[in-house]
């Protein structure tokens, strides 16, 4: 019998960020669907950017209206334009909320976006859509102090398949999460493995994979296995390049590469599959 104790973490808000309102139904139905599987409540924040208002009351301010005609920026009208996709993005969401059977609240903030995320989203397990416009800077991690994040494709392709987590010491929180959203789920449960043993957390029936914990090496790993869902600790994002524990890697303190974050946003686009980054040991 295994003495290896995993760290526990309980999320109990998935809070999802609604910078726009043009969430896709499929990305809006994933963070319900992995609330229901952590027994969390789902809120949504319906962000509106107070510098946009700054602007609008400019002088000079414009936007491009109908027939593509430059016309002054009124604040009203953001006003307005804010207030409407706020309301179709709650009824939206509701109905989502409520055929999944979790609790759901909608919330409408103006301020900084980052700044208002990091205010209610500490401790909470932070839901982020990628940004239509390929151009659009993806908000640093870092600047919201969430206990994890979910990073949900506008191109969702699957809503079965196993759940796969990246594992690189028997302790992780993440291995704790996945294994919970597996079996409430009714998914396979799949580790791909950094070291022997690594995945010793899991339960007995989970398939191990031996895999250096870079998107790339996961790439090849699940050519074939058509997963649902990946699950990272978040650690592994502060390693080198080649997957090699670094010192501040073993012992917590690891600082977040973006670089590495943007490979395995990219590896979950490419899949069509949400990534879930955990924090934690």
């Amino acid at each position: 019998m295994s003495t290896t104790t995993t760290t526990r973490i309980t999320f109990r808000r998935v809070v999802l960020s609604l910078a726009s309102g043009d969430a896709p139904g499929p990305a809006l139905e994933a963070a319900a669907a992995l609330a229901r599987w952590l027994d969390a409540e789902l809120l949504a924040l319906f962000v509106e950017n107070a510098a946009l208002y700054d602007y609008a009351r400019l002088p000079f301010a414009r936007e491009i209206g109908p027939g593509a005609a430059w016309r002054p920026l009124a604040p009203e009208r953001l006003l307005d334009d804010y207030l409407a996709m706020a309301a179709a993005a709650q009824r939206r969401l509701r109905a989502i909320a409520a055929r999944a059977g979790v609790p759901c609240e909608f919330e409408i903030l103006r301020g900084d976006p980052a700044a208002s995320l990091a205010r209610t989203a500490a401790d909470d397990l932070l839901a982020l859509l990628e940004p239509a416009d390929p151009l659009a800077r993806w908000l640093p991690p870092r600047e919201v102090p969430a206990a994890g994040q979910l990073i949900l494709p506008r191109r969702l392709r699957r809503t079965r398949g196993p759940v796969v987590v990246v594992v690189t010491r028997p302790d992780e929180a993440a291995q704790t999460i996945a294994a919970r959203i597996a079996a409430a789920a009714g998914e396979e449960l799949i580790a791909l493995e950094a070291e022997r043993d690594a995945a010793q957390g899991l339960p007995a029936n989970a398939r191990r994979t031996r895999c250096a914990p870079t998107a790339r090496a996961a790439a090849v790993a699940l050519q074939a296995r058509r997963e649902r869902l990946l699950v990272v600790p978040r650690s592994v994002l502060s390693m080198s390049k080649a997957g090699i524990l670094t010192p501040d890697h073993v012992r917590g303190q690891g600082r977040t590469d973006e670089a590495a974050l943007a490979d395995w946003t990219r590896l979950a686009a490419e899949h069509g599959v949400p990534l879930l980054v955990v924090d934690g040991a």
